[in-house]
């Protein structure tokens, strides 16, 4: 499928005058930063920009609104104005915490599933963001569940919700998105990132870097079982120090939990099994071998956590090793 993407700037005068199209861009960043421009220089009370995507095969376009900005505010009860906001995420960063991150798995099950991807690889990619949007009524719908949810606790209208998450999350890609060009996230083997992990320490944004870095990586995995391969190594291979040893293990860990919560990644990691039992006595091997390895009681996880998984048939019955102390 062949498609062209382009981006509407429309500006409204007054205020209940209509809106009509001030520009067309082919550049999503300098298609926000006019209509940013025009608020700033009072040239208009209201903004949007819409992103155009046409597909060659169909003829068909696409819409998705991803900005607005407009001095017409909705009307607020001067009692009010000091209630917190609906919105469970009140800046960018907090798309990153675990509870948003588990929303968002929850709305997003099915895009993951078939990109093969957990909800931190998504966030830390311009090419999955850049699909995500295209899908228009994936994105869309997810944001609304967000939105009836919350209205339904608070007096905020369901419209301003929307409008606020629309924001909040263009916030987010755009962020990604300036990422991309100027190259932040390094291209690295295994072996690699404990070295980045110390350089990290530290920093404001060290978590965000390193998942970018990391998402870089598993990009190139062939499969669920190459993916949880890959972070097995990395986790191997983690330096002694306690600072970038921290980092390595739990940006690892919350990769892997968000892999093995999801029931596509799980059916091709455990493979087919005649029984319920069966695949339990499989995973059960392979989970021992990785709670060793976390807690460095001397096998490496990586080694024995495919051939496990592959075999027709668990390795034993039953797992007979003991719970790490």
């Amino acid at each position: 499928m062949r498609t062209q993407i382009h981006y509407e700037l429309f500006k409204r005068a007054g205020a209940k005058g209509a809106c009509t199209m001030h520009d067309v861009l082919s550049s999503r960043e300098r298609a926000i930063e006019m209509a940013q421009e025009l608020m700033k220089g009072e040239k208009a009370t209201g903004v949007k920009v819409v992103k155009e995507t046409y597909n060659d095969d169909t003829g068909d376009y696409l819409s998705l609104k991803i900005f607005e900005d407009g001095h017409n505010q909705v009307k607020v009860d001067p009692k009010a104005e000091d209630a917190p906001h609906a919105i469970p995420c009140f800046k960018p960063d907090d798309l990153y915490s675990y509870h948003a991150r588990s929303t968002m798995t929850r709305l997003l099950t099915d895009f993951l599933s078939r990109n093969k991807v957990t909800i931190t690889e998504l966030i830390h990619r311009a090419d999955l963001l850049e699909k995500l949007e295209a899908t228009g009524a994936v994105y869309q719908h997810a944001i609304q569940k967000v939105a009836v949810a919350q209205a339904a606790s608070t007096t905020t209208p369901v419209q301003q919700i929307v409008k606020s998450l629309n924001e909040l999350s263009s916030q987010a890609f755009n962020r990604v998105y300036r990422d991309q060009r100027k190259a932040p996230f390094p291209e690295l083997q295994a072996e690699q990132f404990d070295e980045l992990a110390r350089k990290l320490v530290g920093q404001a944004d060290a978590s965000y870097i390193f998942n970018g870095a990391l998402a870089l990586f598993l990009s190139k995995a062939k499969g669920w079982d190459d993916k949880v391969h890959r972070l097995l190594t990395i986790m191997e291979l983690a330096p002694a120090e306690e600072a970038p040893r921290k980092l390595i293990l739990g940006t690892v860990d919350a990769i892997l939990a968000e892999t093995l919560n999801g029931s596509a990644a799980l059916h091709e990691l455990m493979g087919r099994r005649r029984t319920w039992r069966r695949r339990c006595a499989t995973w059960s091997s392979c989970f021992w071998a990785a709670a060793a390895t976390a807690r460095g009681r001397g096998f490496p996880a990586w080694r024995t956590i495919s051939p496990a998984i592959a075999c027709p048939k668990p390795r034993q019955r039953w797992p007979t090793a003991s719970w790490p102390n």
